[in-house]
């Protein structure tokens, strides 16, 4: 988001959106990594559960729904704050934000069309 060059208004609004949509996430991931175990846990029982299957699954593509549909709605809410110069440079760049380190606290990739934008803290 640094090339960008935000205005402090902007920055301020972007990290109000990205916050904002912190809690929705974490519960939407936990739930994620509790129906993936669980279903793991059903895959080695001795005796397969389907009904049982079938409910963590459907509850595990809610979750991940939820999650898709989270990242889009801040994504828009971003999008919405950018003028069009920065939304044209955010289109042409966004490939090149994840690799590049100086993009320490936002991160932007496109997938299936989408730009997601994530929190991205880099090892040192």
């Amino acid at each position: 988001m640094e090339a960008l060059d935000l205005t402090e208004t902007q920055r301020d609004k972007v990290f109000q959106i990205v916050h904002s949509a912190e809690p929705s996430l974490h519960e939407k991931q936990k739930v994620i990594r509790k129906t993936q175990e669980l279903l793991h846990q059903l895959t080695t029982a001795d005796q397969f559960d389907a009904t049982k299957a079938r409910l963590i699954a459907d509850e595990h593509a809610k979750a991940l729904a939820d999650l898709l549909y989270i990242h889009t709605e801040t994504q828009a809410k971003v999008w919405g704050i950018l003028t069009d110069m920065q939304r044209n440079l955010l289109n042409e760049n966004s490939n090149h934000m994840i690799t590049n380190r100086k993009y320490k606290s936002l991160r932007a990739c496109r997938v299936n069309g989408l730009f997601i934008l994530k929190k991205h803290r880099w090892a040192h």
